[in-house]
């Protein structure tokens, strides 16, 4: 069977939510899915961020809030996205998802003089090996509900001819006939690039966020914690990300870089301190510009070995003083941030944290660690009409690859919204 009603190249969860989607709205369609990563069951340690669950597998942490993790609120609407976001929570108890861990990290009343802003957000967090169970459960559902799955293969060309798409496979002699292609290959940009060079679709600046992963005492932020995990806060243009209480910092490998991580405390020995990262978002004319400054910054910080760099807080910043010994979760090489780092990140997260320390009665640790470098990636924007169809009529872009989510959970809310519209 050569002929589908929907193709969907990647399966990361905005490619697979939407598979969920189509067969509950219209049962019966025939859909391929066209992954370039291995399957679930192959998926090794270094296939963490590619192939068959994309990132879902990773941490497997949603955030179901609107104020951040994507654009959807400009996209479908505050009230769209809400809805979206619940439907991803209702789907991942639907596939065995019930036993994360879940928590509600509250709206902390800061100080009207403070510049930290605080938010609401209800997290889901799976970990690496309930993510799997997921995705499994979905794999099944899919094959169950006539969806094809092709995995470790690559796309050798794409046209488009009498209102159909023909898609050329490694591996596969005869053409892929589909009515309706839907691109969700989350941060694999150079595929997008080329797709887009070739029906000459409009692309808006590439963004990455660089952050710094912090490691401190595991009681530091009681005072806005409370008992929550997490808590959310936002300066200037930057932002908290993935907030683990008494977790541990561990590398990851992504595009080639090795990057500092943060693990939840069910994933890894507990430990007695807390990590969360600082992220700040910079734009680039177009993505070769962007690779090329990562590849330059990332070969001193890696050194070619996969080496990490960091810094205690007191000599990142004479103001905050040592009061206690913190044992550190991950090797790193003792550096001076500014020399690697761009100095703009720098001098927010210093004047970040002084906003911080004053909220807090113990102030903060100066033994404190800041890891480099984390980063978060996203595809350039692609401009697409409220449904994510762009200029050409039956091609869709979802999820991170269309540059307006970068989160798990916004992903696949934007998977769950295509897939009702596109039936319709």
């Amino acid at each position: 069977m050569n002929e589908f009603d929907f193709t969907i190249i990647g399966a990361g969860v905005s490619g697979l939510f939407t598979a969920i989607e189509i067969i509950k709205e219209k049962p019966g369609a025939k859909i391929l899915i066209i992954e370039k990563g291995p399957s679930l069951d192959n998926r090794t340690e270094s296939d963490v961020y590619n192939g068959f669950g994309g990132l879902g597998i990773s941490e497997g942490k949603y955030n179901f809030s609107v104020d951040f993790g994507g654009d959807l609120v400009d996209k479908i609407g505050l009230q769209n996205t809400t809805y979206y976001l619940s439907k991803v929570e209702e789907y991942l108890n639907e596939f065995n998802g019930k036993d994360s861990l879940d928590y509600q990290s509250h709206y902390f009343q800061a100080p009207d003089e403070s510049k930290i802003r605080f938010i609401d957000n209800k997290v889901k967090h799976l970990g690496r090996k309930l993510s799997k169970e997921v995705i499994k459960s979905i794999f099944n559902y899919l094959v169950e509900n006539n969806t094809q799955v092709i995995n470790s293969v690559n796309i050798l060309g794409i046209e488009k001819k009498n209102s159909k798409f023909l898609i050329k496979i490694e591996g596969v002699e005869n053409l892929i006939i589909s009515r309706n292609l839907i691109i969700a290959t989350g941060i694999n940009s150079d595929f997008v690039t080329n797709l887009s060079d070739k029906f000459q679709l409009t692309k808006e600046k590439s963004r990455v966020d660089f952050g710094l992963r912090m490691e401190m005492p595991s009681n530091q932020l009681n005072q806005v914690l409370g008992d929550d995990l997490e808590v959310k806060m936002f300066y200037k243009d930057l932002y908290t990300y993935c907030m683990n209480k008494s977790g541990n910092i561990i590398p990851k490998k992504m595009l080639g870089f090795s990057l500092a991580d943060g693990q939840n405390h069910r994933e890894g020995k507990l430990s007695d301190n807390l990590n969360f990262c600082l992220f700040k978002p910079y734009y680039f004319e177009d993505e070769s510009r962007l690779m090329n400054y990562l590849n330059n910054m990332m070969e001193e910080i890696n050194k070619g070995n996969d080496e990490l760099i960091g810094q205690k807080l007191s000599n990142f910043d004479p103001y905050f003083k040592k009061k206690n010994t913190i044992n550190k979760s991950m090797n790193y090489r003792e550096s001076d941030l500014y020399i690697y780092l761009p100095e703009d990140l720098l001098d927010d997260t210093k004047e970040f944290l002084h906003e911080l320390d004053v909220l807090l009665d113990n102030g903060i640790e100066g033994n404190s660690i800041l890891y480099g470098i984390d980063i978060k990636f996203h595809s350039p924007k692609i401009k697409t009409d409220s449904t994510f169809q762009s200029s050409v009529e039956g091609l869709y872009f979802v999820g991170d690859c269309s540059g307006v989510s970068y989160s798990l959970s916004h992903a696949a809310a934007s998977g769950i919204y295509l897939g009702r519209h596109i039936v319709e």
